[in-house]
């Protein structure tokens, strides 16, 4: 499963820096790819330094719910990033440039053969109509009846091609993927 996130946190140079564990391990492995399938941030060293990522566990729940399949972990996520890139909190709109989002985003994203991307916070929906893509439908205030319980809850699609959605979910307060009793209301608007 393929998610759009807004901000991995603040690094931690000890781990992320260029002489750090993860570095190391990446070395050890020969490539940055066997790395991230050992699902790094998921692993004991990394929990017990910073606790569990509970957005990270809240996208495995996800990806269990949406796929049926309780046998997923992280390390079956591919999770972008926003800009700014590990900043302890977020102040201000993200506003990438365009050129950005289009060269380091949707393109790489268009060769990957999957027909929906999920991205969580609604500052995803201001970079979809910022590179000018067509929004498809809108359910949640301001569009069609969601049926969620949380009334805030905001689903926006937006076609990346022919082929391919994004699937742009936030509710206020909360730039996660939707949680349990949202993930059949989402199914249904998105005839999946």
């Amino acid at each position: 499963m393929v998610t759009l996130g807004l901000n991995p946190g603040q690094a931690d140079l000890s781990f992320q820096g260029r002489n750090g564990i993860f570095a190391e391990e990446i070395g050890e492995l020969g490539c940055y790819s066997a790395w991230a399938a050992t699902d790094p941030y998921g692993q004991p060293a990394w929990e017990d330094r910073h606790r569990i990522n509970r957005y990270r566990r809240e996208l495995v729940k996800f990806a269990c719910r949406w796929t049926d399949d309780d046998e997923l972990s992280g390390a079956d996520l591919l999770v972008v990033e926003m800009y700014p890139w590990h900043s302890k909190n977020v102040t201000a709109t993200m506003r990438p440039p365009a050129s950005v989002l289009d060269e380091f985003v949707w393109a790489p994203l268009a060769e990957i053969a999957v027909p929906l991307f999920f991205a969580f916070g609604a500052e995803w929906a201001l970079m979809c109509e910022q590179l000018g893509l067509r929004q498809e439908c809108r359910w949640g205030p301001g569009g069609k009846d969601l049926g969620s319980p949380v009334k805030s809850r905001t689903v926006v699609t937006y076609r990346l091609s022919a082929e391919q959605r994004i699937v742009v979910c936030w509710q206020q307060g909360y730039a996660g993927p939707p949680r349990a009793e949202d993930v059949e209301r989402l199914r249904a608007v998105l005839g999946d």
